[in-house]
């Protein structure tokens, strides 16, 4: 599985959440087709990552392929401007340099900070946000602010108020998970200041074919010693390649003021010497990390994986794998199935509780977490998976609340897993009174009627009355 694959299975993702595709329907009806095909190897077919992202694949259509191309190549056209700008960029801070006709000759230590110096700071904020970003999993990291940046400037420029634009973000979000991501953001950031050197070398190069030009230095505050052994500092690397650098009777000669005409073989250092300063110390040192941060890229890029944990991921698998697919029920229900007392049916509740700790079940990625809904209760466990949900079981031993709300989505389908789930909570905590918390939005409520009287239905062979359960209105919690 490549990561063109995994990018497919979250854009999948993102078509379902948006509404685009019903994927769970179409795999309930063709469920033997999407994981009993004779070529699968039965390591894939053990792997659940890899049975998603068949799964995704059949969904993966033109429009989808062209989302993924267009999103790319705006990527491309974005990162050639940027390149483009710092080389210009670059150009003018050699020409400022070359610009001032009151001064009879090129300062070369103004023309060397105006290249290397916003590199070198620029560099050293690099360096600390690599370093802060212990953590590169988590998204509250200083690179994924790039991501950000870059993500709303391209929505900005191309994207539109739209489903479309919705999945062009998702597709970006994906290149820039923290994992991978800020070793492409490093390797565009590096090109553009190699760019930026390349244009002031160029600049350079070109004026001094074209121009006889002397090379002065001047300071109030500082003596001539400390230019001195700043130069040679500066001379150290680039004198490894065996050309002529300027030594300390030179830079005592070319100080403002000294007396004009230069001469040749002066001037040829000084030109030598600021060429290479800008080659050692800014463009190759560029090279070199852009290199290094390609490499990573890939290799990071290529561990990637799907978050398994999400809700998306966690109702498809259920899908792929359901129960009744195997030799016998596994988990049958305890009891037998008894039909809701009519005690039990009746009006919803018009809000949740005033005090209430909250419980998160699976829900999908358009329900808030936590909702605007808690009032003096707090949240107590997000469920996204088995383990989770085990977790919470522990929690719920000591557990001496009175009431809990089991927050879930309106459109999840009320099956026996929420049943036994619903079940377990009641027997852990028998003394709190359990709730249902539907999130939803009115689109939902008007477009799937059914599904709320199938969570009564539900509520009720739990024993759950209907006046305790409650709508959580999506459009307010945004």
């Amino acid at each position: 599985m490549t990561f063109r694959d995994r990018q497919i299975a979250e854009l999948v993702k993102a078509r379902y959440n948006n509404g685009l595709i019903d994927i769970f329907t179409a795999i309930s009806s063709e469920n033997s087709k999407l994981i009993d095909t004779p070529s699968e190897s039965p390591e894939a077919k053990s792997s659940k990552e890899a049975r998603i992202i068949k799964a995704c694949n059949r969904f993966h259509d033109d429009s989808s392929e062209e989302i993924i191309n267009s999103t790319t190549r705006k990527i491309s056209v974005l990162s050639t401007l940027f390149l483009v700008l710092m080389f210009s960029l670059g150009t003018l801070a050699a020409l400022q340099s070359f610009a001032q006709p009151s001064i009879s000759g090129v300062n070369v230590f103004w023309l060397l900070l105006l290249l290397l110096g916003p590199n070198l700071l620029m560099l050293i904020i690099w360096v600390a946000m690599m370093l802060f970003n212990h953590n590169p999993s988590s998204s509250s990291s200083l690179t994924s602010l790039p991501g950000y940046i870059i993500r709303q400037f391209v929505a900005a420029i191309y994207g539109t108020k739209n489903d479309q634009k919705a999945l062009q973000i998702n597709i970006l979000k994906t290149l820039y998970k923290p994992l991978h991501g800020r070793w492409l953001f490093s390797l565009i950031s590096h090109l553009g200041w190699a760019g930026f050197m390349l244009g002031g070398l160029a600049c350079v190069l070109l004026i001094l074919l074209a121009r006889q030009v002397n090379f002065v230095w001047e300071t109030t505050l500082l003596d001539a010693d400390a230019f001195t052994h700043l130069t040679l500092m500066l001379s150290y690397l680039p004198s490894l390649t065996g050309l002529d650098m300027p030594n300390a009777t030179t830079v005592a000669q070319s100080r403002l003021g000294a007396p004009e005409g230069q001469l040749a073989d002066v001037r040829t250092q000084w030109a030598t010497f600021l060429i290479l300063c800008i080659v050692v110390y800014g463009l190759l040192p560029r090279l070199l990390l852009a290199g290094v941060s390609y490499h990573l890229y890939r290799s990071r890029r290529e561990a990637f994986r799907l978050d398994l944990s999400e809700p998306f991921y966690q109702q498809l698998i259920r899908h792929l794998d359901p129960p009744s697919r195997q030799a016998g029920i596994l988990d049958p229900d305890a009891l037998p199935p008894t039909s809701p007392s009519s005690d039990l049916v009746g009006p919803l509740a018009a809000q949740g509780p005033e005090a209430a700790d909250w419980i998160g079940f699976e829900l999908d990625n358009s329900s808030d977490w936590p909702p605007v809904a808690i009032k003096q209760g707090k949240v107590l466990h997000l469920v996204n998976d088995r383990q989770t949900q085990q977790q919470l079981f522990d929690l719920l031993k000591s557990y001496e609340g009175h009431a809990l709300v089991i927050a879930t989505s309106l459109l999840r389908t009320p099956d026996r897993g929420i049943e036994r789930f619903l079940r377990q909570i009641q027997k852990s905590s028998s003394q709190t009174v359990v709730w249902i918390g539907l999130s939803a939005s009115s689109a939902d409520m008007a477009n799937h009627p059914e599904r709320l009287d199938d969570w009564i239905q539900l509520s009720a062979r739990c024993h759950i009355p209907s006046h305790q359960i409650f709508v959580i209105d999506k459009d307010q919690n945004r």
